[in-house]
């Protein structure tokens, strides 16, 4: 059974422990979700909804698909410290976000690979005047899918183990 967090204040002249851990749980879990769809909505809008089907349209996606990478961390931080400081949640839950923050790992290796491949077939029809802003962001997206990849994949991974008390 997990400790109960208790999230208040103590008035000095009672007694009485204003117990704010639910209220805080729920609003954590609704910011997280709600974070979180609207992020994946905005993703797949991206995606799909304005797909033009060609490769400069793609390395448009791919690098502000790196950029949405950290409301997706966010959103789901806040769905697990919701769960935390509600103390209702049971292991299967904890491993669901473990697998969700694994798959957002695996995605962003993705992406990574996608950017490489992508940069290979475009790199000849940049012209001389867009090669800087081209270069830089490969630069970047390439430098947060490593980050998301290094801190995304280890921690879904440690996500699945749990310490007994």
């Amino acid at each position: 059974m997990p400790e109960k967090v208790v999230v208040g204040t103590r008035d000095p002249k009672s007694k009485v422990v204003h117990d704010f851990a639910p209220v805080v749980s729920r609003v954590a879990l609704g910011a997280g979700f709600v974070y979180l769809l609207g992020s994946l909505f905005d993703l797949w809008i991206l995606w799909f909804g304005q797909n033009a089907g060609n490769v400069q349209y793609e390395f448009v996606a791919l690098t502000r698909t790196t950029e949405g990478f950290p409301r997706l961390f966010v959103a789901t931080a806040l769905i697990y410290v919701g769960f935390y400081i509600g103390g209702k949640a049971g292991p299967a839950t904890y491993k669901v976000l473990a697998g969700w923050v694994l798959v957002l790992g695996v995605v962003a290796l993705a992406v990574l690979a996608l950017l490489g491949l992508n940069y290979a077939s475009i790199s000849s029809m940049v012209t001389e005047e867009g090669r800087d802003e081209f270069r830089w962001s490969i630069i970047k997206s390439g430098g947060l899918s490593v980050l998301y990849i290094v801190s995304l994949l280890p921690l879904g991974i440690l996500g699945f183990s749990t310490r007994k008390r």
